[in-house]
């Protein structure tokens, strides 16, 4: 098919000519069942990409098509206006509190909000979404627009949450927790396999495909350096086979939870709880957990990713 040339880039984000020519070749192989030589007739397609990243790249892009056609056409409208409610300040300041608290189990978003003047809980964490959904984006090779608040705009955030109630409506991507290359391997490799019965709830799939993005998303996030992966492609399988069978009645969190320890992610001497917002002081500094490690050389990825895309 195409010409194999090597060019040693970044495994997880692809060009948009890379993702075109992935594209092409998924249309020319559409009709055939998933192989091993279906993966690799793909990789010489695209040229610049391995049979690994190919495959990994086929089931994010899944992953992302099916919480697309679950409830993504309202969350994308909530998406386009949380830019208009952050100014380019406040995002500069989000995303330096993003890095200060990667090392938790959970991003504390009572701890961040509190840090500015007119956000909700529900706020930072909807900004977290947004730019995580600017991020599968980018990797898709799209182009990504933000139209910013001005500065003196007086918008009061508080008050804008209001317009989305179902908190749990949303996906949830709010984990520091991720996996290692093998790790992440194994239970991509699980889900393609997986069995999926016809009574699983439309809702539950949507929830463990964005728990699976969650935990498989490194950006802003301290990679494992663990030596043995967490878990065996056995207790991956078996994690997706429980969750399927999740009553329709599960949170997102809930989903998420259960996949993080079915895992033995939080076997991990790394894994830390989430803070407790009650401990929380005024100032920044002083609000820092003890069980939360300060890494002063963490950079929020996303935001450098959207710079060099725009």
């Amino acid at each position: 098919m195409g010409k194999k040339v090597f060019n040693p880039i970044t495994p997880h984000i692809w060009t948009h000519e890379e993702h075109c020519r992935f594209l092409e070749a998924l249309e020319k192989c559409g009709h055939c069942t998933p192989s091993s030589s279906v993966w690799s007739m793909i990789a010489e397609y695209v040229g610049t990409r391995n049979y690994k990243d190919v495959k990994l790249h086929a089931n994010r892009y899944f992953l992302q098509l099916q919480m697309l056609n679950t409830h993504k056409r309202r969350e994308m409208q909530a998406m386009q206006a949380i830019d208009s409610r952050w100014t380019l300040e406040d995002d500069k300041l989000f995303e330096d509190l993003l890095a200060k608290y990667s090392s938790c189990a959970y991003y504390p978003w009572e701890i961040i909000a509190s840090k500015f003047i007119n956000k909700s809980a529900k706020g930072v964490r909807d900004r977290y979404q947004k730019l995580l959904f600017d991020i599968a984006l980018i990797e898709n090779g799209q182009h990504v627009t933000m139209h910013m608040k001005s500065c003196n705009s007086q918008n009061d955030e508080r008050e804008l949450d209001g317009r989305h109630q179902n908190d749990s409506e949303l996906s949830i991507y709010d984990t520091s927790v991720t996996l290692t290359e093998d790790e992440e391997d194994l239970i991509l490799t699980a889900l393609e396999e997986a069995q999926v019965p016809q009574t699983t709830p439309s809702n539950i799939l949507a929830f463990i495909a964005s728990a699976i993005v969650a935990i498989t998303n490194h950006h802003n996030k301290k990679l494992p350096t663990r030596k043995t992966t967490a878990f065996t492609k056995e207790e991956a399988a078996k994690a997706i086979a429980n969750m399927l069978g999740s009553p329709s009645t599960d949170s997102p969190i809930v989903v998420l939870d259960k996949l993080i320890t079915a895992l033995n992610l939080k076997d991990d001497p790394s894994f830390m709880p989430p803070p407790d917002p009650k401990h929380s002081t005024g100032s920044f500094v002083g609000s820092v957990p003890l069980d939360c490690r300060n890494d002063a050389s963490m950079s929020y990825q996303a935001r450098d990713a959207r710079e060099h895309y725009m």
